[in-house]
């Protein structure tokens, strides 16, 4: 123990320099004098913990460089900018951006929002309140992805009737509802993670669905506490709203701890061609599956793959 104490110091002296070694090598690269001929680059990311010059890094990369596809990837608690200076910027060239603890303190919307085409929010920059935010401000956005988003309590609600949103991924994020209430251009969803209830209204063009569920019999809570799950879902509760006008469908449920009720589908599912079940386990009852198959009627193509039992 006496050895630990007498290293921790020194440990963290080096963690110092090296971070203000891996800062002065960022500025040299992102912060040169004006004299320094100035480069053009595509990509770039960012990944550090966050530090009170992050913000001179973002505008350099965007303002300066002309950078068409960022990602900031911040190692501590989602913290908040204000991305106004970049109004000043001229030629802004930004298309898609990934923020993961990174977020936008909302007010009125920075100019560039509006030419976004493709935004990834990641952990605590996926809260339903931002993204809303994003929805809103960024009129030219074609692909929102959210990825590990923390438990929230409230339910996403997506009803933009003037977005021009075609693709939607919600990716192992903790949230318990989704409300597909008003996404007239949306064409493809997909969600992965816990089981989410699923709710349709004014999605037009959604042709096609891709739902990857794996059942843990518990969520985290903000507290970091474990909450028990209802591990037992119909069918119904992934259909409810107005019937989608899916073409292509594919399903897969995972989990010791989940479990398939056999009740029918009150969604007629009358444009759905293609439907692909994936892993589904031998000791299942598959009684549910017929009961997706009736609801069905122009189906055309049906693939179910069952997986063995773990040996485990």
């Amino acid at each position: 123990m006496r050895k630990v104490r007498l290293l921790t110091p020194i440990l963290q002296r080096y963690e110092r320099l090296a971070m203000r070694c891996y800062v002065k090598r960022v500025n040299a690269f992102l912060l040169p004098p004006d004299n320094v001929q100035r480069r053009s680059f595509q990509k770039l990311r960012l990944q550090t913990f966050w530090r009170p010059g992050l913000d001179e890094w973002f505008t350099a990369a965007v303002g300066r460089w002309g950078v068409e596809d960022l990602e900031i990837v911040v190692e501590s608690p989602c913290k908040q900018f204000g991305f106004y200076p970049l109004n000043r910027c001229q030629n802004v060239r930004l298309k898609r951006l990934l923020l993961s603890n990174f977020c936008h303190y909302y007010g009125t919307p920075p100019l560039f929002f509006q030419r976004l085409t493709t935004i990834t929010l990641c952990k605590g920059s996926s809260r339903p309140h931002l993204v809303y935010d994003i929805l809103r401000d960024c009129l030219q956005l074609v692909d929102l992805r959210l990825r590990d988003g923390p438990y929230s309590r409230a339910p996403l609600h997506v009803n933009f009737p003037n977005s021009r949103l075609k693709n939607l991924q919600v990716d192992n994020c903790d949230i318990f509802k989704i409300y597909l209430t008003s996404v007239p251009c949306l064409e493809t969803f997909a969600c992965r993670g816990q089981p989410t209830k699923l709710r349709y209204g004014e999605v037009p063009r959604l042709r096609h669905v891709s739902l990857n569920f794996l059942e843990t019999g518990y969520a985290y809570t903000g507290e970091h506490d474990l909450v028990p799950r209802k591990n037992t879902h119909s069918l119904s509760k992934f259909f409810k709203g107005v019937p989608p006008p899916v073409e292509e469908l594919f399903l897969q449920l995972r989990g010791h701890q989940m479990w398939m009720k056999p009740t029918a589908i009150i969604s007629r599912l009358n444009n759905l061609k293609k439907l692909f079940i994936a892993n589904v386990p031998m000791d299942w009852d598959t009684f549910w599956i017929f009961t997706l198959f009736a609801a069905a009627p122009y189906l055309q193509s049906l693939h179910v793959h069952v997986c063995p039992l773990s040996t485990k």
